[in-house]
């Protein structure tokens, strides 16, 4: 940092502030890392660069901060967060009985054909989607769909803004999208039945899981179930406005009903929806 004091002048000034923020990081995480509070690894980003990434473990202290600037607030899943018992609570909020949530028993998410099947002989509405969580998923139903004869609109062939605007100009459209671009488009709040072949689980390679399911000794139901309740509330929720219309729900995943962790799903999803 001293060195670079004596080359600065107004042309370098705003690049060498930004090596200075690089350094001091990066002497924080190899002089004074606190490895009961970060999870520090290093990989390569799309450029193929040597990356270093330091995922917090705590978010007490960073939480409590955003909380202080606020005379109110409401904690929807604290299950995840390491949050003080003495932090007042807000309660959730009332079920939205707009939102209709049925699960289908007796369909395999692996069986494809057979989720097309359904969707072909049990939707009745104009504007629908479905929520795939890989590309692969994606790239299956976007062909399969078009062959059945569904009006395809599909994330695969569009960026967000031409993928809206294809969406209002295709009659009877049906949607296909990831849960990451759901939930950047203004057209959800058109969709009246919604499809999701699988409970969208996070890899159990994401550096965050890793990192912090090392804190318990089940991280599945500890970690991994919580936040994908969470996920998939959050989704759902974007169906919640105009609070006039009706939508349908289809959960597709007979896991809900055959798994013993789907009896917490489904408590979940009662508490906000309509749920059979």
């Amino acid at each position: 940092s001293l060195e670079l004091a004596e080359i600065k002048d107004k042309a370098n000034l705003p690049q060498l502030k930004k090596w200075k923020e690089i350094l001091t990081k990066i002497n924080k995480v190899f002089r004074e890392p606190d490895f009961s509070c970060n999870f520090i690894f290093f990989e390569q980003d799309r450029k193929e660069n040597i990356v270093i990434r330091n995922i917090p473990f705590n978010v007490t202290d960073k939480l409590g901060e955003i909380l202080s600037q606020n005379k109110s607030f409401k904690i929807i899943d604290e299950n995840f967060l390491e949050i003080p018992k003495e932090m007042k609570r807000i309660e959730a909020q009332n079920k939205l009985e707009n939102i209709a949530v049925r699960v289908v028993d007796g369909l395999d998410a692996r069986k494809k054909h057979k989720i097309i099947d359904f969707i072909k002989k049990n939707s009745t509405a104009s504007k629908k989607a479905m929520i795939l969580n890989s590309k692969k998923e994606l790239e299956f139903y976007t062909l399969e769909l078009k062959q059945r004869g569904f009006n395809t609109v599909s994330q695969l062939t569009a960026s967000t803004g031409k993928l809206e605007a294809l969406f209002e100009s295709t009659k009877d459209p049906l949607l296909l999208v990831t849960p990451n671009m759901w939930g950047k488009l203004k057209c959800v709040t058109q969709i009246e039945e919604l499809f999701m072949p699988k409970i969208p689980f996070e890899p159990p390679s994401d550096a965050f899981l890793v990192a912090k399911g090392r804190q318990f000794s089940n991280s599945f139901a500890a970690l991994s179930m919580p936040r994908s309740i969470a996920i998939l509330k959050h989704l759902i929720n974007k169906l919640a406005y105009p609070q006039d219309q009706d939508r349908q729900v289809y959960l597709l995943d007979s896991r809900i009903t055959e798994k013993s962790y789907g009896k917490d799903i489904l408590e979940k999803l009662k508490e906000s929806y309509l749920v059979n």
